[in-house]
């Protein structure tokens, strides 16, 4: 009777370590999202917080803009746009008819190419540090590109 004990004793403890071993930890697996959780085994995304990694950039930036072509002091405007982990940027190049789109990535974001006025085209990307926004970009009128970097204050 013993041994039988010593073998179910031994059994039980070789199974709880099975299936406490099987457990998975779930997080957010949306790496856009300022709770991304890469070691999270499975996805739960109820734990990723879309509306705090968009709204942090929200706001108005003045700020200070150095180009090829030389620079400018004004303010961008940073709202919502329509779609996830989205948002819209308004007056890039002191020019309030430019109006991009960037996808957020946490604290960056990326401007894919687009054309925000005919025969503008404009790319970039940037990062948001506490209240301070800094946005690389390229500005092309398909004959001069101009090379600029944008850094503005909350």
């Amino acid at each position: 009777l013993s041994v039988k004990i010593f073998v179910l004793a031994g059994f039980l403890a070789i199974s709880g370590s099975i299936f406490t071993s099987c457990s998975k930890t779930k997080g957010c697996k949306i790496d856009a999202d300022d709770m991304y959780d890469a070691s999270a085994d499975e996805a739960d995304n109820t734990k990723c917080n879309l509306v705090a990694t968009e709204n942090k950039f929200f706001g108005t930036y003045v700020g200070s803009e150095s180009c090829n072509s030389g620079g400018d002091t004004y303010a961008v405007v940073v709202e919502d746009a329509s779609g996830d982990y989205k948002i819209k940027i308004k007056n890039l190049y002191n020019f309030n008819q430019i109006i991009v789109t960037a996808d957020v990535k946490q604290k960056n974001f990326t401007i894919p190419s687009q054309t925000p006025m005919p025969g503008i085209t404009l790319s970039g990307s940037g990062s948001l540090n506490a209240n301070t926004i800094t946005i690389n970009f390229q500005l092309s009128d398909g004959v001069d590109t101009d090379n600029c970097t944008f850094t503005g204050n909350k």
